[in-house]
């Protein structure tokens, strides 16, 4: 079986095979799909777009060999539906972080776990605004010693009451 990889790959190389990585999906009406692709990480993900949303966008990414895996639904949602969502979520939450930075920041605080980035912000933000709150619902290491977080994955919200805006995350590196 080795032989058969070995020969696969030299043939592909000899021939010129190209390994482009997959796109960015930002079509909301994939949502559902992407949701499904993530079960295991996106059990607290609405199954649908809320019909009271006010607006919504959607970020995924399978990964690709080093590069880490997401999925993200930022909704925007009357006060009192945002109200509630950080209510539950504030009670499961095994870690709990300001706006700002992003997964390496909020890692590496003490008692820090992982985050995300704004991946459904407007442009290139990077990290959530300073009226965000982070609220981590899982995470797991799976880093070797000396190394951790070097691989593993998060899921949790990130919530702005100033804005009425609800962000779930679900990341794998």
């Amino acid at each position: 079986m080795r032989m058969k990889g070995i020969v696969l790959l030299g043939l592909c190389v000899s021939i010129g095979c190209r390994f482009e990585p997959p796109e960015v999906v930002t079509d909301l009406s994939r949502y559902g799909a992407l949701r499904d692709g993530w079960s295991s990480l996106a059990g607290h993900f609405p199954e649908e777009v809320p019909g009271s949303a006010i607006s919504a966008d959607v970020s995924s990414f399978p990964g690709f060999l080093q590069g880490g895996g997401w999925l993200q639904l930022r909704l925007t949602l009357p006060a009192r539906e945002v109200a509630a969502i950080e209510e539950q979520c504030a009670r499961r939450a095994i870690g709990r972080f300001e706006g700002g930075g992003g997964t390496s920041r909020h890692r590496d605080e003490p008692d820090g776990l992982p985050t995300t980035v704004f991946r459904t912000g407007p442009g290139e933000s990077g990290g959530f605004p300073s009226s965000f709150t982070l609220y981590v619902l899982e995470a797991e290491d799976r880093g070797s010693p000396g190394h951790a977080w070097n691989h593993g994955s998060s899921a949790g919200l990130a919530i702005s009451e100033e804005t009425d805006e609800v962000v779930y995350w679900a990341e794998r590196w």
